[in-house]
């Protein structure tokens, strides 16, 4: 009504405008007064039918959509004692010696035994509930479509309310498969179909004949190589892609700490910072802090957040999280990890102030030594009764995306996941790829003593975080035995663990300033190289060699490195107390330019990819994973005779 009274109000404006101008007569006006009501019926009547039958198909969209969402759900089927093998779906399915390890440990299962147990009420041709004859895979494809068309029409309700996410439904179609959202539904069902309806139907164990005995079909592996996924990283970054963070990798590095935690540091550090007096009194003004907000706080609580439901209809019992399972450390000792890391990165700071010749250097004194790098303040803990255990470690990683199934007891069953890519080996007899379980390396950085480390290892680790900071972060974890850490060469002596420091900083310093420099998308992550290339680089300084796998740098970014770090050194030669990082710079360039790449992993590469790959997983959680490095034991074997008869024919 008000903006037809506008609209009114408007015409008669542009009347007595018009008829000023024309200098019309009274009876004029009073005959196109009259005629008004006619003229504004044809204007308006058009509209208000269609806004009235808009309005209808936004009730019948909702009351399709609530109706449907609450009418129909897919159901668990668990009381099978030993399930058809045909109705198994291969997903991330678990190594049995892994699983029988940790039984009665560890309740866990894998995520195609999960998918397995789903099951669809019998379905008609036309999409509905109905009892009869079992579905065939075009119905439940044509059901699952309809399913996630309703879905997608019942996350605008959610998202936008019934107000602004109703008035959008009709966008989505009257009719529930005809519409671009149904668009998106039909491919996606269409690739679920092929994916696992192909071979194995959920619904009413409605199963081909050609079921893979061997398990080599296992859908939850993606179909690309490091090659494919580091070139959409640079296609993007040449197209265009530019930093999309509110802060560069050189601000964070002075700040010390990504800004991913719901509550900072911010203004709680001094400088100098002295560790006696102030690194007790910070944590306690951090945990005031934290109580403004959360009244409940415990600082001696372990516990994780407590897994979220997916999708009761479509995913019955399978929720987002850890189960019951807790931390390796209390709230408390976090903190503390998070403000030793922070310190040895506001420190590892001080190596770009010092090339830029800057003064104001952030100190951190213990016990009346001074350190204004992490090295020294390493060194400086071991010198007053602290241990460090220093190693390069790798574990697989899921980012942050763990499953666990509520059971009906109550109780919690989790499901490892991993990201699972294909090396870029085969098995040349079939063509069978070899794949691997996305990793997460760095290098530990485990400290124990009377001032850190009192009530339980303060742990943190070197990597480059994929918010774009390269450098020390706080490593606390869940522990599940999925989550094991694998050492990839001996725990470093004392010197070695303050080299290693010193090194870890000058690299986050170099790491840094191209990804600033050269504007990189997610601050170089990936871009540059991803955690196990950054600690590589260290481990193969200090020791010579790595057994990081996989290495994805690039040679250009790896050329930026050398010239990066080479500028760093000629800065820092004339400097004092700088003789130790500038030999260290020497071995950094050294390791950078001789380190392995496993992107292009041609045979002569091969050897030294397979020897990482199996330091990287000593124990195969994945029968995917065990069932790769039987691949690669035969490649192995059949490269090693080659290599033996090479050599017999050049002495011949």
């Amino acid at each position: 009504p008000a903006v037809i009274n506008l609209l009114l109000l408007l015409l008669l404006l542009i009347l007595l405008l018009y008829t000023q101008y024309n200098r019309r007569t009274t009876a004029t006006i009073v005959l196109t007064l009259t005629t008004m009501p006619i003229f504004l019926a044809l204007i308006f009547v058009p509209p208000v039918y269609f806004v009235y039958h808009y309005r209808k198909l936004i009730r019948e969209k909702v009351e399709e959509i609530e109706h449907h969402y609450s009418a129909i759900r897919i159901y668990r089927k668990t009381d099978e004692v030993a399930p058809n093998k045909a109705h198994n779906i291969d997903c991330l399915e678990l190594h049995p010696k892994f699983v029988a390890k940790y039984r009665g440990k560890h309740q866990m299962m894998s995520l195609g035994s999960y998918l397995s147990t789903l099951r669809l009420p019998r379905i008609s041709t036309d999409g509905d509930i109905k009892d009869g004859e079992a579905s065939s895979k075009e119905q439940v494809a044509k059901f699952v479509k309809k399913e996630l068309n309703v879905a997608l029409g019942k996350l605008l309700l959610n998202y936008f309310g019934k107000t602004y996410g109703a008035a959008l439904l009709p966008l989505t179609g009257s009719d529930s498969v005809d519409s671009y959202l149904s668009g998106i539904a039909t491919k996606i069902a269409s690739w679920g179909t092929k994916q696992i309806l192909s071979n194995n139907s959920i619904g009413n164990g409605i199963i081909d004949d050609d079921i893979d005995e061997d398990g080599d079909d296992d859908i939850g592996i993606f179909p690309f190589t490091l090659v494919e996924l580091v070139s959409i990283l640079n296609v993007n970054n040449t197209l265009g892609g530019k930093m999309n963070m509110s802060k560069t990798p050189l601000e964070l590095l002075e700040i010390g700490e990504v800004d991913i935690f719901d509550h900072s540091f911010d203004g709680l550090i001094s400088n100098p910072f002295v560790l006696e007096a102030d690194f007790e009194k910070t944590i306690q003004r951090m945990e005031d802090r934290i109580r403004i907000v959360e009244e409940t706080y415990d600082p001696h609580d372990k516990s994780i957040p407590p897994p979220m439901p997916i999708n009761e209809r479509v995913l019955p019992d399978l929720y987002l999280g850890s189960g019951d399972t807790c931390y390796s450390h209390t709230k408390r000792e976090t903190l503390v990890n998070r403000l030793t890391a922070l310190l040895l990165t506001k420190l590892s700071y001080n190596f770009y102030k010092r090339s830029k010749n800057e003064k104001d250097l952030f100190e951190v004194i213990y016990k009346e030594e001074t350190c204004q790098h992490p090295d020294e303040l390493l060194q400086a803990l071991i010198n007053h009764g602290h241990s460090v255990d220093v190693c390069p470690r790798t574990q697989i990683t899921n980012f942050g995306f763990s499953l666990c199934v509520k059971e009906k007891d109550g109780s919690w069953t989790n499901i490892p996941t991993a990201i699972m890519l294909n090396t870029g080996l085969e098995r040349y007899s079939d063509n069978r790829p070899v794949t691997f379980a996305a990793p997460h390396g760095g290098i530990d950085f485990y400290i124990t003593g009377p001032l850190i480390g009192a009530t339980n290892t303060c742990a943190m680790q070197f990597y480059v975080a994929f918010q774009g900071l390269c450098a020390f972060h706080s490593d606390q974890d869940i522990i599940m035995p999925y989550k094991k850490k694998a050492s990839l060469a001996k725990p470093y002596s004392t010197v070695k663990a303050v080299q290693a420091a010193r090194m870890a900083g000058l690299i986050s310093v170099a790491f840094s300033k191209i990804a600033t420099e050269m504007e990189l998308p997610f601050g170089g992550y990936g871009t540059m190289g991803m955690c196990n290339d950054i600690s590589g680089f260290v481990d193969f300084a200090i020791n010579g060699q790595t057994m990081a796998y996989p290495l994805i740098s690039t040679g250009r970014y790896l050329s930026h490195f050398i010239r990066c770090i080479t500028e760093l050194s000629g800065t820092l030669k004339d400097k004092v107390g700088m003789e130790y990082a500038v030999d260290d710079i020497q071995k950094l360039i050294h390791s950078i330019a001789n380190i392995s790449s496993d992107l292009h992993v041609s045979p002569s590469a091969a050897k030294s990819s397979i020897t990482r790959y199996k330091a990287s997983y000593p124990e195969a959680f994945f029968q995917e994973t065990a069932d790769s490095l039987q691949i690669l034991n035969e490649i192995a074997e059949m490269y090693e005779s080659l290599t033996v008869w090479s050599r017999v024919s050049r002495y011949l």
